[in-house]
Order: structure tokens, then C-alpha cells, then sequence
């Protein structure tokens, strides 16, 4: 683990989906979750956000935020992660360019399974219509390895394009982290939703990062379940937890006993796929990360 090396009063940007949001401080027009589409108690301001927490802990200041709800790091254009218009939401209003961009995507890569099958499912974030794709009109439950090398490839254009939008910053590459909720006292994510494990996606995300010279902020390997009020879409407990961990991984000292309420991560599965399970509750054109099945 390598700590940051940033500046006094750093600039911060952040590259996200729907968990890095907030309203009046995306781009106008990009999709909002918290205090957009969603409102959720404790979080309405940057200081209540994890990168928000993130960068007050450096002593910092936000250039731009470049997330966007719902949107896959794959994408055939706007507003996939990959594309230049991401990219150019990273800087400041005046041009700024950050001196740190923490990126924070891939969940929906995981739960959709690619940006092919979010465009067959026909999601507001899709970076195409269907027609523009071809047939077969058709959203796959279990898909092939494939779909993890073009998360990988994309994944690595992404960093690609900070770099050249922002040569001297510093990339921090945040790790997928399970949530968890209060609906059930056991833990209960969904780690093979289309058949590719979480974990594949997260040594997808290593790699590219080491690939391009960037940093990881491995909040996966703390090996817990953040507070979520959705299994994804962190609390305001959830959003803590998660700075926590990645000022640790920064080389910050942190305080973790925040990190106590959370529970240790467990698998009560062993099934190749939660396509098509009688404990997966979503529909193919959909998804949410909660395994309906009580540990034996």
C-alpha cells in the first residue's frame, strides 16, 4: 500500500455511479441519486458523502464530480465510465484540474453484467438504444467471461483518459465492497449475480489500476459489509464506513472502530450462478444484490 502524496488544500474529483452522487454537485443534467431520485436521512451534504468525508480528511477541496446514477464503467459513449465526457467532468469549472481523482465504479458493470445487457434492459443510464446494438433483444442471466475482459478494457480506457486530462494527478482505484442491510441479521450479498464473482470484478479493477501506474484503495479487503439501505446505495453509517477505509488505504491514520457495527463478510452459497435462483428475487431486466437464502 503506497500513501498518498498530495499537496496542501489538495483538489479532489471523483469518478462514480449513483453511490458517489449528490445533488448540486454533478454536472446539471447527469443523473442524481442522493437528493436527486433518492432522499436519504444524514445525507444532503458533501461533508455526509464518503469522497466528501475523504477529502475533508486531507484537508481538501472538490474540482469536479464526474459521477453519473446507474452507469456501467462500459459503454458504447455517454455515460459510460469510459467515455471522454466522463473524463471531462473531472475538472473544475474554470478548468481546474485535480490534483487526486478517486474512482468508485463497477457495481453496475457487476449487476447488469456489461453495457450490452443494460441497454437490453433498458436502463435511464444505457449508453445506447437497442436498435443502435443489433439483435438478439435479449437480457442474458448468466454471461461469459467476456463480459469481465471488456469491464477490464473499459476500466483501463477510463484511467486512460483522467491521465490525459490530468497528467500529475494521483488515481485511487476503490475496490466493489459488499453492503448489507437491517432486513436480515445475517449477511446477504449477492456475490455471482450473473455468474461472475464479485471478487473476478475487483482482481479486474486491481489489474487495470497497476496496469496504468494508478493506486488502490482495496476497501474489499477489509473483508465487511458496509451499511446500505439497499444492499449497494450506502447509509449515512454506510458512507462513513466507507471513507474509513479508504483514508486507511490512503495512509491516513483512521479511526476504525466505525468499522465495528459492520459485519464480517460470508458467502452462504456455493451455486455457480444467482441467475435464475429460487433466492434471486430480481427479473432479468433488473437487478438488486440481495440473496434470499437463510444460512443453513
Amino acid at each position: 500500500m503506497t500513501a498518498a502524496n498530495l499537496p496542501e488544500n489538495p483538489g479532489f474529483s471523483v469518478l462514480g455511479d449513483s453511490i458517489s452522487t449528490l445533488n448540486g454537485y454533478i454536472p446539471e443534467g447527469w443523473r442524481c441519486h442522493y437528493e436527486g431520485e433518492v432522499s436519504i436521512e444524514g445525507i444532503s451534504t458533501p461533508a455526509d458523502t464518503w469522497w466528501g468525508k475523504v477529502m475533508n480528511a486531507f484537508g481538501g477541496h472538490l474540482v469536479g464530480n464526474a459521477s453519473f446514477s446507474g452507469s456501467c464503467m462500459e459503454g458504447f459513449g455517454f455515460p459510460g465510465g469510459c467515455s471522454k465526457e466522463r473524463a471531462a467532468g473531472l475538472l473544475g469549472p474554470n478548468g481546474e484540474t485535480p490534483d487526486c481523482v478517486l474512482v468508485f465504479m463497477g457495481i453496475n458493470d457487476y449487476g447488469w453484467g456489461g453495457a450490452r445487457q443494460q441497454v437490453m434492459g433498458g436502463s435511464m443510464s444505457r449508453s445506447a438504444n437497442r436498435e443502435d446494438l443489433g439483435e438478439p433483444y435479449e437480457v442474458l442471466e448468466t454471461v461469459d467471461a467476456a463480459s469481465l475482459q471488456r469491464f477490464h478494457d473499459a476500466y483501463a480506457q477510463a484511467l486512460t483518459n483522467i491521465h490525459e486530462i490530468a497528467p500529475s494527478a494521483e488515481i485511487w482505484c476503490l475496490t466493489l465492497c459488499p453492503g448489507t442491510t437491517d432486513s436480515m441479521p445475517w449477511p446477504h450479498f449477492m456475490y455471482r449475480e450473473r455468474g461472475i464473482d464479485l471478487d473476478e470484478y475487483n482482481d479486474a479493477i486491481r489489474s487495470a489500476a497497476t496496469e496504468a501506474g494508478a493506486h488502490v484503495a482495496d476497501v474489499r479487503s477489509f473483508n465487511i459489509d458496509y451499511h446500505s439501505v439497499d444492499d449497494t446505495h450506502p447509509s449515512a453509517l454506510g458512507m462513513t464506513q466507507i471513507a474509513t477505509m479508504v483514508c486507511s488505504q490512503m495512509g491516513l491514520e483512521a479511526d476504525l472502530s466505525v468499522l465495528d457495527s459492520a459485519p464480517a463478510s460470508a458467502r452462504h452459497c456455493d451455486k455457480e450462478t444467482c441467475g435464475g435462483c429460487q433466492y434471486n428475487g430480481n427479473k432479468p431486466s433488473g437487478w438488486v444484490l440481495t440473496c434470499g437464502k437463510k444460512p443453513e
